[in-house]
């Protein structure tokens, strides 16, 4: 049991390892740069699904509603799957790795608030979860 463990964490420590590295190359942040292999072809594809968790407020009379809701999305890191996947995912296997927001690519979410604001989704307390499967 703890062999496996072990391997484990040590694909985990190595994804999170090349990742990091990728998006902070010499200590360059590449964070706004779109993981796209070429960027003349179609705009990335961002899946988004949205749950809705509580109503918390809603007023006709001045137009505002207020909702808790929570946002998943998904999207392919072109560059990761090209560059690293094959040096430390077996073929057939699929790994997870927690990333901090700030320190890989993730798209810009903004919440256009017609009452309030414009403001921007996401801070320091998310994280990203690579999801990275080696089919062949």
């Amino acid at each position: 049991m703890f062999a496996t463990a072990n391997a484990e964490f040590s694909a985990q420590r190595a994804g999170y390892e090349k990742i990091f590295t990728h998006y902070y190359n010499n200590g360059t942040p590449l964070t706004d740069i779109i993981p796209l292999k070429n960027h003349t072809a179609l705009p990335m594809n961002v899946n988004v699904s949205i749950t809705l968790s509580s109503l918390n407020g809603f007023d006709a009379v001045s137009g505002q509603i207020d909702i808790s809701a929570s946002m998943y999305l998904v999207w392919s890191d072109e560059v990761i799957e090209d560059q690293y996947l094959d040096s430390f995912i077996a073929i057939g296997a699929t790994l997870e790795v927690l990333m901090d927001y700030d320190k890989a690519w993730a798209p810009n979410i903004v919440l256009v608030n017609a009452v309030d604001t414009v403001k921007g989704i996401g801070d320091l307390s998310y994280m990203l979860r690579y999801t990275m499967v080696r089919e062949s």
